[in-house]
């Protein structure tokens, strides 16, 4: 499938993710999204839902393989420091770009399915009372990209579904994998680990006052 990095998106089949602010953000963030004719779209964090509300729902997702060769540092942004998970290493740990094209770094995608959107927000009171009052501009963030070394990603993919643990890991959320060629491997999902990110806003609620939500949409770059 064809990808594309820039500093304010990672392009998959075709598809847009946000890159602006991504260090900053985490699953599950949630805030007010900025965007405009003159600068690229990005979240600006309120908060982040709690880490137990979003471990019952986090999923993960097949890796996606890069040619880094054609991404140069402009690509990555001034100034963006990359971090990866690799085997034996449950935080993420800086890489240079130069590392990236020599070596087996692919890109998996970590989110809350948009079935489970609703019930996840309905359950996490403050973000819900947040973009209520926040409005049309309001987004939580439900699909992260986070680079991870190519044998931790075949194994995280091998497992999915099946072998692979999410849990709430006091503030964060920790994700296990069973298994595989490298036997038991977890990481911890913070900011400063997430390359590129979707979000969902709500499109509808039950009632007038905003106390439950009944239907959402995902955004992803280049949408109102």
């Amino acid at each position: 499938m064809k990808t594309k990095v820039t500093d304010s998106y990672f392009e998959y089949d075709g598809q847009k993710f946000f890159r602006r602010n991504a260090y900053a953000l985490d699953l599950g963030s949630y805030g007010e999204k900025k965007d405009s004719a003159f600068s690229p779209g990005f979240l600006e964090e309120h908060g982040t839902v709690k880490s137990e509300y979003l471990a019952k729902r986090a999923e993960v997702n097949v890796p996606v393989a890069i040619d880094w060769s054609t991404v140069s540092q402009n690509d990555i942004g001034a100034g963006v420091n990359l971090k990866f998970f690799g085997i034996g290493v449950d935080v993420a740990q800086n890489i240079s770009l130069a590392e990236t094209k020599s070596g087996n770094v692919q890109l998996v995608p970590i989110s809350i399915p948009e079935g489970k959107v609703i019930g996840l927000l309905n359950e996490a009171d403050g973000a819900r009372n947040f973009l209520a009052d926040e409005g049309n501009d309001g987004r939580v963030l439900t699909k992260i990209w986070v680079l991870m070394e190519g044998r931790l990603a075949s194994d995280f993919a091998k497992g999915a579904g099946t072998s692979v643990t999410v849990k709430a890991l006091g503030q964060s959320v920790s994700i296990s994998v069973s298994g595989g060629k490298s036997g038991s491997q977890t990481i911890q999902l913070s900011p400063g680990a997430t390359f590129a990110y979707a979000l969902h806003k709500i499109t509808k609620w039950t009632d007038n006052k905003k106390t439950k939500v009944e239907s959402v949409e995902a955004d992803y770059k280049g949408m109102s």
